[in-house]
């Protein structure tokens, strides 16, 4: 394939441009992590008809290096605009449960690898600051319910493009690569700390939540904190985000009655 153009995206992620086409390259330094996805997508391709969004396609992979690489198809959308998402939040609930909903036959990849990463990341955000650490017993508890289910990993409002009008499915949801097996309810409760956080929806709109949801959003402000002191180069900006996501995590905590509200 002959590569005319080159674009850098994100992190590890390209955008290349070949005789009028685009795909999406990504650059991987765990071998799981692709075979994750390749596994998650080679499932949702089998249910394709059946699903109300459209994904990429892996295209060609190479494991051959230090670095693995990845190739998908574009998948063209609009990136929603900040004002309108709020209004689309009950779209994006259902199609979190309906990822956790498909059967998870022919699943190949090892068992829960995703989420054990996360834990292993949330552990030592709390266990390398004093007051985090309070938080730490309640992050290593058993999950309340635990049925497995396939999950995105990340399913934010940034991964869900509007489709082109014409097109057969609403959305389109991409960036895969944190997809692997997980526990019922956890891209639902990514999806509402995000959206909680962006003061999208209020801690009242989250109408009966299971215990599952509950823990897993206790989860996900824990990860907020962890991706912003994982930056390399912190400025005021991530420290005044950081507090941001301490107090909505404060209030989380007060609004459902946990003990934790204590330590701050």
């Amino acid at each position: 394939m002959k590569i005319d153009d080159v674009c850098h995206l994100q992190r590890n992620t390209f955008l290349i441009s070949s005789s009028g086409l685009h795909f999406v390259c990504k650059l991987h330094l765990k071998d799981w992590r692709l075979e994750a996805i390749e596994s998650c997508l080679n499932l949702l391709g089998n249910q394709s008809t059946k699903l109300t969004f459209a994904f990429p396609s892996l295209l060609f992979k190479d494991t051959s290096h230090s670095t693995s690489i990845s190739v998908f198809s574009y998948v063209e959308g609009i990136p929603l605009a900040s004002e309108r998402a709020p209004l689309l939040y009950s779209d994006f609930c259902s199609i979190a449960r309906e990822i956790e909903s498909i059967p998870l036959r022919a699943l190949s990849f090892p068992e829960l690898t995703f989420y054990d990463e996360l834990c292993s990341e949330i552990v030592h955000v709390c266990q390398s600051d004093r007051f985090l650490h309070s938080f730490l017993p309640r992050a290593q508890s058993g999950i309340p319910h635990p049925v497995l289910s396939l999950a995105h990993g990340d399913f934010s409002y940034q991964n869900i493009l509007l489709s082109p009008a014409g097109s057969l499915k609403q959305y389109s949801i991409i960036d895969w690569e944190y997809c692997g097996l997980c526990y019922q309810g956890f891209d639902y409760a990514w999806l509402s700390t995000l959206a909680h956080h962006a003061g999208w929806i209020s801690l009242a709109d989250i109408s009966s939540p299971s215990d599952n949801h509950l823990h897993f959003m206790y989860l996900g402000y824990l990860r907020l904190i962890y991706r912003l002191r994982s930056v390399s180069r912190r400025t005021e900006v991530h420290m005044l985000h950081e507090l941001k996501v301490l107090s909505d995590f404060r209030d989380f905590l007060i609004f459902f009655g946990m003990p934790e509200a204590q330590y701050f």
